[in-house]
């Protein structure tokens, strides 16, 4: 075999610093060691078998496409269970790749984050297929839309300062101290939490005559944005106020109007035309009234929209939100309900002697009610326009706009509680296991503490329910939720912080913040640029320092590690799991004593331990060579290469090997 590497002094040498590590333990890395099937067919078992030749222990179904994912018949769930059990190896799912939180195409929608659950459920129930035992883990991505551009050089001015001076710097930006530590983005993705609009906003720096030269970092112009358009919101309630002022204007000058004239029409002093302008008047004042009660309902509803806005988007954490609902909301609630009760009474008798005007049936005494009354109704709409627009006044800006990163992983997180509590619902202990993977850097949870965030809030919005409505002790649902939801740690998704400006150190950082909620394991390399999924030990991602953090995570035993290289595979036509073994300095033999094994490193640079004649060298992976193709299927006519093509195999063939008798089908 080809050693593409062998002359490096790199990484690529056998350095892992576990040498002290027992020789049991590094067999266990390798028998973890697994491959992702084939992401462009539905046929998973004939990739499996191929897998399976090759010497790997641990698949992944590689259900990405949704397309791909619901063509993958149920049958062959089945099947893949058996062709598990048979070789004794495990299987794990990639689910496809949706936005759990509900984003698609720059807008979010609540109906596509159900739309988006249900599709990833469907192949978490079709996954509880794989193994008996259940637990079987499913990777899901955490996001599929941009949330924030990341920055080296401001998360490490903000990460610098004294804690002292933080919440000071951070009150002279006009953010909190909270914001501040959203990484200082270049450029930041937002989404309007109501319509679900999404977009970007820039860092900028501007010049101004008056003011002095003031930095736009992204939070501050989402801090405008929010504040403009809830001013934009009250300017035109107070802009149907002003209308409403004056149409009462109007409606006291007919009223007055139809007082003077109404005696003489009493007294039958008025000619046709006369009668006919008193009508007129009529009409116009019933008119006006109808359009006040309009603007009335207007000015209401927007009140009340923007109060279920606040209720909504506010921030509890806000010192003025906190205010106006400790202080004036409840005197609020109760001037209205007063007036309220007094508009319906004075209502009541206005209507009455509104309806004997229109027929011409009323008093001198019932015109002078009517009047009174309609001034008392005036005064309480002007009561109640002056209360809502005290309490418009004192309503602090929602937070509308949010970042996308901060509503993506609420979002998510409720997706993925959902998803747990369908499969527990159905599946109970047998459940699959999410595994949220993080995606690049800059999208949602493609960082360690958004990633960790997201999954302690899953598994607390999990536990709660499991508490709620399947009547749990806290313990057993915190245990149970740390059991069905973790995270899965792609190595090479992380390293593409190197494009803007992070270091190696600052990529086994993030394994450290991330590795106490860690579940399953994505392995492949690249050079920080690009997605480039090479075999471990051929690009800069610092692997073996990773796994030495996931190491300290009391389950790093339990882990898969699933080796992501299918862009080597498919460009160097080979594969990359013999080099993953020589990387990592996987033992070459089990069941023998160290120093009669060696390592899978010295034998692919042609090493044989001392000591240790070649020919009787034997291999627990049948891989290239060490069982050729050639040599089975002509020979012998045995080996996968004989079984049907749905496996792996060629299914029938011309040329039979020595055990195949007259039968034209292989025993």
């Amino acid at each position: 075999m080809i050693n593409f590497h062998a002359e490096y002094d790199s990484s690529m040498k056998p350095k892992y610093s576990n040498r002290e590590k027992s020789f049991e333990e590094k067999i266990g890395l390798g028998s973890r060691l697994g491959a992702p099937l084939s992401i462009q067919t539905q046929n998973q078992i004939q990739d499996m078998a191929l897998r399976l030749n090759e010497g790997v222990k641990n698949i992944e179904v590689s259900a990405i496409s949704p397309e791909i994912s619901e063509a993958i018949p149920k049958q062959h769930f089945d099947e893949m269970r058996r062709l598990a059990k048979l070789t004794d190896s495990k299987v794990s799912v990639h689910g496809p790749m949706v936005d759990p939180a509900g984003f698609n195409e720059q807008k979010w929608s609540e109906a596509k984050r159900l739309e988006n659950e249900e599709m990833l459920f469907s192949m978490i129930d079709r996954a509880a297929q794989l193994d008996d035992e259940g637990m079987v883990p499913v990777v899901i991505h955490g996001a599929h839309t941009f949330g924030i551009e990341p920055s080296k050089e401001k998360e490490t001015w903000w990460e610098n300062l004294p804690e002292e001076e933080k919440e000071e710097e951070a009150k002279h930006y006009g953010y909190t101290k909270e914001q501040m530590q959203m990484k200082m983005p270049r450029v930041m993705g937002i989404v309007n939490q109501a319509t679900g609009q999404v977009t970007g906003v820039e860092y900028e720096e501007k010049e101004g005559f008056i003011s002095e030269d003031k930095i736009w970092h992204p939070i501050r112009r989402l801090n405008n944005l929010n504040k403009t358009e809830w001013d934009q919101e009250k300017l035109k309630v107070m802009g149907l106020q002003k209308e409403m002022r004056e149409l009462e204007r109007e409606k006291e000058i007919v009223n007055g109007q139809l007082t003077k004239l109404w005696p003489y029409k009493e007294k039958g002093l008025m000619d046709e035309k006369e009668m006919r302008d008193v009508e007129d008047l009529r009409k116009k004042a019933e008119l006006v009234n109808s359009h006040i009660d309009e603007i009335d309902m207007h000015i209401i509803s927007q009140i009340e929209d923007m109060h279920d806005k606040l209720k909504k988007y506010g921030n509890p954490e806000n010192e003025r939100y906190k205010d106006f609902f400790k202080k004036d909301y409840g005197q609020i609630k109760e001037r209205l309900a007063n007036l309220g009760k007094e508009e319906a009474e004075v209502s009541k008798e206005f209507e009455r002697n509104l309806k004997k005007r229109n027929e011409g049936t009323i008093s001198m005494e019932e015109e002078k009610k009517l009047i009174e009354a309609n001034d008392r109704l005036k005064s309480i709409r002007y009561d109640k326009s002056k209360v809502l627009s005290d309490a418009m006044a004192g309503m602090p800006a929602p937070e509308i706009w949010k970042p996308v990163n901060q509503f993506a992983i609420e979002k998510a997180a409720q997706t993925f509680s959902d998803l747990a509590f369908k499969a527990y619902d159905k599946h109970k202990e047998k459940a699959p296991m999410i595994a949220i993977e993080n995606p690049f850097a800059g999208m949602p949870m493609g960082r360690a503490e958004e990633l960790r965030d997201a999954v302690k809030k899953a598994r607390k919005n999990f536990s709660e329910r499991l508490i709620k409505e399947k009547h749990f002790d806290e313990n057993d649902a915190k245990q149970l939720a740390e059991k069905l939801i973790g995270a899965t740690w792609d190595v090479g998704h992380n390293n593409l912080l190197r494009k803007s400006g992070y270091s190696e150190e600052d990529i086994i950082k993030e394994a450290r913040k991330i590795s106490d909620v860690i579940k399953h394991v994505h392995l492949t390399d690249n050079f920080g640029q690009a997605d480039t999924h090479l075999a471990p030990g051929m690009g800069n991602v610092p692997i073996k320092k990773i796994l030495e953090e996931l190491e300290k995570n009391g389950e790093f035993e339990k882990m898969r590690l699933i080796v992501e290289a299918g862009n080597f595979a498919a460009n160097f036509k080979t594969s990359p799991h013999p080099y993953t073994l020589e990387y990592l300095e996987v033992p070459l033999r089990t069941g023998v004593p160290p120093e009669e094994s060696d390592y899978w490193s010295n034998i692919q640079e042609g090493i044989v331990p001392s000591g240790v004649d070649r020919s009787r060298m034997e291999y627990n992976i049948p891989f290239g060579d060490i069982l050729p193709e050639t040599h089975f299927k002509k020979l012998y006519g045995a080996g996968w290469i004989g079984m049907p093509a749905e496996l792996g195999g060629e299914g029938r063939s011309p040329d039979k090997g020595r055990f195949a008798g007259g039968s034209e089908e292989y025993q």
